[in-house]
This record gives C-alpha cells, sequence and structure tokens, in this order.
C-alpha cells in the first residue's frame, strides 16, 4: 500500500537527527519520499505477480501455466477441428487427394480430407464412406521452419493430427521415452511459454537425432470454425454424384482454458501413465 510505505518511510526519516527541523509535508524531501513509496510499492507490487506466475495454484497468465506444464510432462489440449462422416458416389474416378475441399453450406466453412482416399466401385462408379475436417484455408498447413532442432506451431493449429516428416519418412508422437531407443524415429511435442507449441527431435540416445539443415516438415490443420462448425450437415463438391451426410460436423472445440490446466496437469504427473 503506497500511504503505508509512505507512512513508514517518514518515521524511519524522522528519527534520524539530519532530519529533526524538517517539514515533512510541505518540503522537497516530500517529493523524494513519494518516489521512493511509490518505487517500493510497484517493486513490491511486481514481486508479487512474478512469485504468483511461478506456480501452478496461483498463475494467472495462460503463458505461465503452458510452461508450468511443460515441467510436468502435460501437453494442454490444442484447438480440436470438427469432422464429418460422408458418404460419396464418383461417376468418373475411385481416388481421392488429399486436401479435397467440401464446402459447408450452413456454417459457410470449409471442410478438407486429410489424407488420400481409395473409394470402392459401386453400380454407379466409385463409393465410400470418408472422413472430412474443418480448416480454415483449403489445404493443411505445411511447416518447414526447422531451426534450432525445433519447429514452432502456433497456438491456432489442431496438433491432435500433427504429422511430421523427415524428408519422405514419418516420424510418430513419443509417448513415454522410457522406450525409445537410439534409432527410434519420433517426434516431441511440448507447450512453450507463448502458448504455442514445438516439435523437437531425440538426441541421439531417446530417439533419433534430426540434425540442422534437414528437409523436415510439419502439417496440421488450422481450423477457424471451432464450436460454430459443429452440427454442419449440408456439403457440397461439384466432383462428386451425391454426397450423404451420415454424421454432421462434430467435435469442433476451442483450446484447453486456463483452469482446465490448472486443474488436469497435476493429475497427469501424479498418474505418471501409469492405469492407476
Amino acid at each position: 500500500d503506497f500511504e503505508q510505505v509512505k507512512s513508514s518511510l517518514t518515521s524511519f526519516i524522522k528519527t534520524k537527527d539530519e532530519f529533526t527541523d524538517y517539514d515533512f509535508t510541505g518540503s522537497a524531501l516530500s517529493t523524494l519520499i513519494d518516489l521512493l513509496a511509490y518505487n517500493t510499492a510497484f517493486f513490491s507490487t511486481y514481486t508479487n505477480f512474478l512469485a504468483n506466475e511461478s506456480f501452478i495454484d496461483s498463475a494467472q497468465k495462460r503463458d505461465s501455466l503452458m510452461s508450468l506444464a511443460r515441467l510436468v510432462g502435460y501437453t494442454p489440449k490444442s484447438r480440436i477441428a470438427a469432422r464429418a462422416e460422408l458418404s460419396v458416389v464418383n461417376g468418373t474416378t475411385g481416388s481421392i487427394p488429399a486436401n479435397t475441399v467440401f464446402d459447408g453450406g450452413d456454417t459457410g466453412y470449409n471442410f478438407i480430407t486429410l489424407d488420400p482416399i481409395t473409394l470402392g466401385t459401386s453400380g454407379d462408379g466409385w463409393a465410400g464412406d470418408i472422413t472430412v475436417y474443418q480448416n480454415s484455408s483449403k489445404s493443411k498447413t505445411t511447416n518447414t521452419t526447422y531451426f534450432n532442432g525445433k519447429i514452432t506451431i502456433p497456438e491456432q493449429a489442431d496438433v491432435s493430427n500433427i504429422r511430421v516428416f523427415d524428408g519422405d519418412e514419418e516420424y510418430t508422437k513419443a509417448e513415454r521415452i522410457s522406450v525409445l531407443t537410439a534409432s527410434s524415429k519420433v517426434f516431441f511435442l511440448d507447450p512453450i511459454y507463448s502458448g504455442a507449441y514445438e516439435v523437437s527431435f531425440g538426441d541421439g540416445l531417446y530417439g533419433a537425432e534430426v540434425v540442422s539443415g534437414s528437409s523436415v516438415r510439419a502439417e496440421y490443420l488450422t481450423p477457424n470454425g471451432i464450436n460454430n462448425a459443429n452440427g454442419e450437415s449440408n456439403f457440397t463438391n461439384s466432383t462428386f454424384q451425391t454426397i450423404t451426410t451420415k454424421t454432421a460436423s462434430y467435435g469442433g472445440a476451442e483450446r484447453e482454458t486456463t483452469e482446465s490446466i490448472r486443474r488436469n496437469a497435476p493429475s497427469y504427473f501424479q498418474a505418471q501413465n501409469r492405469a492407476v
């Protein structure tokens, strides 16, 4: 409290013989005391905030919670792209390329296929069931910025379906470090202070090392519909003769809230990947 600090400083200075006859309310010394009191109150508040942000129980900033969650091995949930199950018929080809776009007539959002799909033959040509995912653009985001052994994934991304490659070789996400060897083709996904995520690789002891300059890329969705993309059932794409919605879009969700991180990170650490 500023007034309390100022009063304490004034009382202390009054005890000194050098200031016996000073007027502490109207002199220039009063201004100096105000400055000292302000500086003390400011740094007291700052130190209190800094201490609060150092613990999961008291941290208020999402950046702090993301950093603290990393220390206990917990990765907060990212945005999740809504998905829909469709039944399609194509009279000209049985191959559906990755990133084939289906327009959502009700929500106005794009939905795309993640991987190439081969349809089965039918009396009308080729038919089959497919899954499409909501995405902000007409293709998955491809990130090739591999710097200092890491790729930074923005906080808007859906990392639940992230795929990581070194050249043509796909790496899998590491779940338990205890089962890794020096040749394990894995990547690590961790939260970082900015609220984003970071992809890294092994050190040659736990997981294969990927040297600087390698052709590393990460592919992921960047949904923009979130909850608003749920419930889409009117899909169009002129390539297909018929598109039937088997399951309207569902599962779209925002990133994990700060309170959820605060609750789940300690519980995850206590479980340690055990069944109990």
